[in-house]
């Protein structure tokens, strides 16, 4: 027979899922990040380099690698709870 399971543990571990999906997401982010710009570096200083050209990419697709860090290392514990307390309020309003 399956062991029911409280709602503190059930937050705490879908918590972990979550923080854990969206830290997988920026690594795979960043390796892409790492991996295309180094092709970039490489391409720009072996066919032009007397144009500098990929500070560009690096530097755009930089600002967005900085704001998924912040979203997914920084920010995500104190998203996820803001999002369940909104969840208990709403659920609190349909027990009404």
């Amino acid at each position: 027979m399956a062991e029911e399971i409280s709602l503190e543990d059930y937050k705490k571990v879908h918590r972990e899922i979550i923080i854990e999906s969206e830290r997988r997401g920026f690594k795979i982010h960043l390796t892409a990040y790492l991996v295309i710009n180094a092709v970039l570096i490489i391409s720009n200083l072996v066919f032009t380099p007397d144009k500098l050209w990929f500070l560009w990419p690096v530097s755009g697709w930089g600002i967005g690698i900085l704001s998924h860090y912040i979203k997914a290392v920084h920010r995500i514990e104190g998203d996820l709870k803001k999002k369940e307390a909104i969840a208990e309020r709403r659920v609190k309003e349909l027990g009404r």
